[in-house]
């Protein structure tokens, strides 16, 4: 029995900035070993669609693969009528023996692989195979309906035709991108690709094959001349007791017609709407031309099995990539020296006849790992060119990281002053694999804007074992939002205890905190939140977002007391104590004042009370017109009383501590008396506060926030007298959610929200206490955070 570890690939998602999670071995990581696991982060952009999964270790994709179906937004829908249901067709190959060692055969003895058994659908070869009768795919369909069928090509060597009898399809995606639709009789779809097709059951209650079968576009190459089928049964028709009737059959065209293939992939083009619009770079500034093809490589004392005793090879620009000693990524940000070159050429050479006699054209190309670096938001052209080579056939070309536009195709050899003319810089197809036609070529475009490590390979595996692919590798961009996310905690361990790890540890105390600086000064809550999370990735930011959600209860007053919430009932209650001292006193002080005056002389016994006695009304009036200031003077007033200065600093570092803890980042603060606040900012939730949409887990998060500063102080003094302004916030939130909530659901949410942050401040009293000597000290919003991770 074989055992074998594997790497998975999400083909078809970008990843931004995010190749630690991409999947190729031994250019992202080694292969996944038996018994380990690793924890994979998907990032979503804007694919929408069908989308696929596989294996990405040597030949383990074969039976390791899966469908991910990414819907419209909420809010959106399809751009065209939605349909009844969803058919997802996966078409594969089959073995009967197992699919790496007809890889590793392939490889020992140079020479092609065994042809598959069967092609499938859906994992069955059909009834048209005498060994899989019973277990035929079927569906079943409602006349006058439409489906969508989700079709995915996961064959291993093997381009296909696919149809459906006597039925029209509407092809309406490709590689999670929308495309204006068209109708065909068949599609073509290469390994790798996906396709959006609507299918409308508009024949006769009947039951009809679907099918696929080879497309094979290489003179002399070997491949399965079978085909692998379904049967698409109308509801309400049954067949006949006893009967031998066969589904109907579908047309297609020759396994080798080329212009038939070639005539269905010019046919996409991007929707190009308002709700999908395109961005086509039309110049270019890093231009490649790169030729695919397959060769010959020497055999030490001609002992291969391939042509002439040699084995069989493959190239891009005839540099045929060898698997490092180590993941390239790894490598790269690492700086591990020796394991790549840099020079990968964007032009071939020698330059010749690419698609003419090539009989006095060397075949052996030159083996090596090199990869091809990319500035950063560069617009790239590459233009693939088949060769004549060894076996002239379609290559689908696939590029990790992006995806692209493919804006012109042809046959022949490229030329690079009329064939640009041609050119569809409008709305051509956003895909991210690409069949270059049989001895033609086909020209792609993207804006190199996403860092990381990416590779680029031929999707047929025999290629792509023989060395047809190569790595691209994206610089950083030198904004916070344009660089290579951090690595997640499961590639930095797997398999990884080397210098990486260290370095990210430095890294997160060192160049991230800088890059942490930076987006607090820009006040860029997305970029904070980024790089708090990277950090806690790593390990540095232990307490960022470690509380998790706990949902809203009901809490009595015993349990805020049995918490340490002292005069818990009185919680609710605004203080009067600043407000009502300063009063007093300014009343009291100018009444006092006044009488003394009126004993003195003349017109001043009577001028000099009655300008005192206006002070009095000064300020109640400044009260009704301008509270703010005339609460900046009572806070300026109690900054007399003993604990006020350190009650500002208890409190308002409840607030932040809190707000880290629940995973809401901090951009300032104050502890100025009359402007004692923390500044919370996040873009998304402020939008949905605005609107008034807090749903209640929004609501209880930002309660709880609002009530740790009176929790703080009611856990240390008998009487809270910061409450007001925290208890107007609160009221806020609450006028601005759905559902609306009662009174005493109201009066309930305070009272959970000063225990749950209650029970995070006695929990986290260390982190407390560091933040406030940090805060007293004004410390900056990095050195806070840096006293709360140091307590931990």
């Amino acid at each position: 029995m074989m055992i074998v570890g594997f790497w998975w690939c999400r083909h078809g998602l970008k990843q931004p900035r995010n190749p630690w999670s991409d999947g190729p071995e031994y250019v992202t990581q080694c292969p996944i070993r038996p018994g380990q696991n690793f924890s994979y982060r998907l990032i979503f952009s804007d694919e929408e669609g069908t989308i696929w999964w596989h294996a990405h270790s040597d030949w383990s994709r074969g039976t390791v693969h899966g469908p991910i179906f990414v819907y419209p937004k909420n809010g959106t829908g399809y751009p065209f009528p939605k349909p009844a249901g969803e058919i997802p067709i996966i078409l594969g190959e089959w073995w009967k023996n197992d699919v790496m060692e007809v890889m590793e055969t392939m490889l020992e003895s140079g020479d092609e692989p065994e042809i598959s058994n069967a092609y499938t659908i859906n994992g069955q070869p059909g009834d048209l195979y005498n060994c899989s009768q019973p277990g035929t795919f079927r569906t079943t369909v409602e006349q006058g309906k439409t489906y969508l069928v989700r079709l995915i090509n996961s064959a291993m060597n093997t381009e296909l035709f696919y149809a459906v009898a006597n039925h029209t399809l509407t092809v309406v995606g490709m590689d999670g991108s929308y495309l204006k639709p068209f109708n065909t009789t068949y599609v073509m779809i290469t390994p790798g690709q996906t396709m959006d097709i609507l299918l409308k059951a508009d024949q006769p209650k009947n039951f009809y094959y679907m099918a696929a079968r080879a497309y094979a576009s290489g003179v002399g190459v070997s491949f399965g001349n079978t085909t692998t089928s379904g049967i698409l049964q109308y509801k309400g028709y049954e067949n006949p007791k006893n009967s031998s009737s066969m589904p109907v059959i579908p047309f297609f065209p020759f396994f080798n017609d080329t212009k038939s293939a070639m005539s269905f992939s010019k046919k996409p083009r991007s929707l190009a709407s308002k709700e999908h619009p395109v961005s086509v770079p039309q110049t270019v500034n890093d231009d490649m031309l790169i030729t695919v093809s397959v060769n010959i490589a020497p055999c030490a004392n001609s002992s291969c099995s391939g042509p002439n005793g040699n084995r069989l090879s493959a190239s891009l620009n005839n540099i045929s990539f060898e698997n490092p000693s180590i993941d390239v990524l790894q490598a790269y940000y690492a700086r591990i020296n020796g394991i790549y070159g840099i020079d990968f050429p964007s032009k071939p050479s020698p330059v010749f006849n690419f698609t003419g006699n090539v009989s006095d054209v060397g075949n052996a190309p030159f083996n090596a790992t090199k990869v091809r670096f990319l500035e950063w938001n560069s617009n790239v052209q590459i233009v693939f060119q088949g060769t004549s080579l060894v076996a002239a056939e379609n290559h689908p070309m696939h590029l990790h990281g992006y995806s692209f536009y493919v804006v012109g195709q042809g046959l022949g050899n490229y030329n690079n002053e009329t064939d640009p003319k041609t050119f569809n810089l409008k709305d051509p197809p956003h895909l991210n694999t690409v069949g270059l036609p049989l001895n033609g070529w086909v020209a792609i475009r993207f804006k190199a804007d996403n860092p990381g490590v990416w590779f680029m390979h031929c999707h047929l595996e025999r290629h792509s074992s023989w060395g047809m692919s190569t790595v691209f590798i994206t610089k950083n961009g030198k904004n916070v939002g344009c660089r290579a996310l951090f690595p997640s905690p499961s590639w930095l361990s797997h398999g990884k205890p080397w210098k990486l790890a260290v370095r990210a540890a430095a890294a997160a105390e060192g160049t991230k905190l800088s890059t942490l600086q930076v987006a607090i000064e820009a006040k860029d809550s997305d970029a904070v939140k980024e790089t708090l999370d990277q950090l806690s990735q790593v390990g540095w930011a232990k307490k960022w977002s470690s509380q998790t959600y706990v949902s809203r209860r009901t809490t009595s007053l015993r349990e805020l007391t049995t918490l340490g919430i002292k005069n818990a009932e009185n919680l609710a209650i605004p203080s009067v104590r600043n407000d009502v001292a300063f009063l007093f006193t300014v009343v009291g002080t100018t009444g006092f004042l006044g009488v003394i005056a009126g004993q003195l002389p003349g017109d001043w016994g009577f001028f000099v009370p009655y300008l005192l006695g206006s002070i009095s009304l000064i300020v109640l009036a400044v009260g009704s017109i301008s509270p703010g200031l005339l609460q900046a003077a009572i806070g300026g007033f109690s900054a007399f009383f003993p604990d006020y200065q350190e009650r500002i600093v208890r409190h308002e570092a409840a607030h932040f501590l809190v707000s880290y803890l629940l995973g809401l980042p901090i951009l300032g603060y104050s502890l100025d008396i009359g402007k004692e606040h923390v500044n919370l900012i996040d873009e998304r939730l402020q939008k949905v506060i605005y609107s008034g949409q807090l749903d209640e887990k929004e609501l209880d998060r930002l309660a709880v926030i609002t009530m740790a500063g009176l929790a703080a102080e009611g856990l240390k003094y008998d009487k809270v007298v910061g409450q007001s302004a925290d208890l107007f916030t609160l009221q806020r939130f609450i006028n601005r959610s759905k559902p609306k909530l009662s009174k005493d659901q109201q009066l309930n949410l305070t009272r959970w929200a000063v225990l749950f942050a209650g029970s995070l401040l006695k929990n986290n009293k260390d982190a407390h206490e560091a933040l406030m000597s940090a805060m007293s000290k004004n410390a900056s919003v990095v050195e806070c955070i840096e006293a709360i991770e140091k307590s931990a």
